[in-house]
C-alpha cells in the first residue's frame, strides 16, 4: 500500500508499478510461510482445499492486468487502490478472534470466495491479506493466529504465480524490484527486532493513506 502509490507517483507507469513490486512481496510472504512452518503453524487441510481457487483467480487476475488497456487498468487500479486502504480505518475489533476450531473442510462459500481472492491478489494484491484474512475468520471459523499462517501461505502461492506471469509479459523492472525486496526484508527485520509488534506506529496509517490518496489522483488526473 505504500510502495505501489510511491513508485506511481515516481513516474512508472501503473501496471509496471503494480508488476515491479510483486518480487517484494514474494520475499516477504517466502519469509513469513517459513517462519510460520519452523513454528508448526499450518493447516495443511485448509491450504489443500483453498490453494487451486486461489491461484486459478490469481492467474486469471494477472492476465487481466498484463492486457487491459493501459489508460483503462489506471482507472480501475485507482477505483481498487481506493477500495484497498478501507480496512486500515477499520478498529481492531473489526478482526474479532474466534476461539471455537475450525470445520473438517472449508465451506464451498469460502472455497469460491478464495477464487475472487485470488484474482484480486494476481490484479492488485494491495489489500488482499486483509481480504483473506476477513474470509479466514468470517467464512472458516479460523482464530486469528491460524488464519495468519493460512492467509500468508496462500498468499505466497498466488503472488508467486502472478509474478512468473508479470515476468513472462516484461512487466517487472528487475533492478527496482531487487531493490524494493531488499529493503521488505531489512524491514521486516528491524520490525521485530525493534518494536516487538508491541508497539502502536499510529503514523504509519496515515503515510499510508497520503500515499495512495496521492497516487489515486496521480491516476485519475
Amino acid at each position: 500500500m505504500l510502495t505501489v502509490p510511491l513508485l506511481i507517483v515516481m513516474g512508472l507507469p501503473a501496471q509496471i508499478a503494480n508488476a515491479t513490486n510483486r518480487l517484494s512481496l514474494v520475499v516477504q510472504t517466502g519469509t513469513a510461510t517459513a517462519g510460520f512452518l519452523y513454528h508448526g503453524i499450518r493447516d495443511t487441510r485448509t491450504i489443500a482445499w483453498l490453494a487451486l481457487p486461489g491461484l486459478g483467480g490469481s492467474w486469471f487476475g494477472a492476465q487481466l492486468a498484463v492486457h487491459l488497456p493501459p489508460e483503462v487498468f489506471r482507472k480501475v487500479f485507482a477505483v481498487l487502490l481506493a477500495v484497498a486502504v478501507l480496512p486500515i480505518l477499520f478498529r481492531p475489533q473489526f478482526f474479532e478472534d474466534n476461539k471455537q476450531p475450525p470445520p473438517q473442510r472449508p465451506s464451498w462459500t469460502l472455497i469460491v470466495t478464495f477464487f475472487f481472492v485470488g484474482v484480486y491478489s494476481g490484479f492488485i494484491q494491495i489489500g488482499a491479506g486483509i481480504w483473506s484474512l476477513l474470509a479466514l475468520l468470517w467464512l472458516g471459523n479460523h482464530n486469528v493466529k491460524y488464519a495468519n499462517a493460512v492467509k500468508v501461505q496462500l498468499l505466497f502461492l498466488t503472488t508467486s504465480l502472478a509474478t512468473l506471469v508479470f515476468l513472462w509479459h516484461d512487466q517487472v523492472v528487475l533492478v527496482i524490484s531487487a531493490i524494493l525486496a531488499v529493503g521488505t526484508a531489512t524491514g521486516s527485520w528491524l520490525a521485530t527486532r525493534l518494536l516487538g509488534g508491541q508497539r502502536k506506529v499510529t503514523w504509519v496509517r496515515w503515510l499510508l493513506l497520503a500515499a495512495s490518496l496521492a497516487a489515486i489522483l496521480k491516476l485519475l488526473l
